[in-house]
C-alpha cells in the first residue's frame, strides 16, 4: 500500500494510515508504534484514501475518499468524507469533501470542499450526530 496519511491516536498509542493504489483499493490501517506491528487493515473502497484524523476520544477515524465523478467545470474527482470505527466496524460516508479534522469535542468535523470549478475552494462544518452541513 502506498501511504497517503498518517495520524497518531490521542493517546499516541495507535498510529493510523491511510492510502491504497489508485483505481485499484482504499484501506485504513492500525499500528503499533511501539511495536512496529500491524494491528488493523480494513480494505474500504476501490480507491486511494487521504487525510486521515482521530476523533478527540480515539474511538472512530473520519478521512477522505474519492467517490467516482468530476466536479463541473472542472477535472478534478468528487470525495467524500467517511467514517470508521478504530475497530475497523460501520464505515460510514457523512458528506462530501477532504482533509477531514475532528472538533475538540468530537461532535464536529470540519474539511475543504470544492464549489463547481477549482476556483471555489470553502470550508464545511459537519455535525456528526446529524449529519447536517454549514
Amino acid at each position: 500500500m502506498k501511504f497517503q496519511s498518517l495520524g497518531f491516536s490521542p493517546d499516541g498509542k495507535r498510529l493510523a494510515a491511510v492510502g491504497g493504489a489508485p483505481g485499484r483499493f482504499g484501506e485504513v490501517q492500525i499500528w503499533n508504534p511501539a511495536t512496529e506491528k500491524l494491528v488493523l487493515s480494513v480494505p474500504v473502497t476501490f480507491d486511494t484514501l487521504y487525510g486521515v484524523s482521530w476523533s478527540p476520544d480515539g474511538q472512530m477515524l473520519a478521512f477522505s475518499l474519492a467517490t467516482g465523478g468530476k466536479k463541473r467545470g472542472a477535472e478534478w474527482p468528487l470525495t467524500d468524507v467517511s467514517l470508521i470505527d478504530a475497530n475497523g466496524q460501520n464505515v460510514q460516508r457523512l458528506a462530501p469533501g477532504f482533509n477531514p479534522t475532528w472538533s475538540p469535542s468530537g461532535d464536529l468535523i470540519a474539511c475543504l470542499d470544492y464549489g463547481d470549478n477549482l476556483d471555489e475552494l470553502y470550508i464545511r462544518i459537519v455535525d456528526i450526530s446529524t449529519g447536517q452541513s454549514t
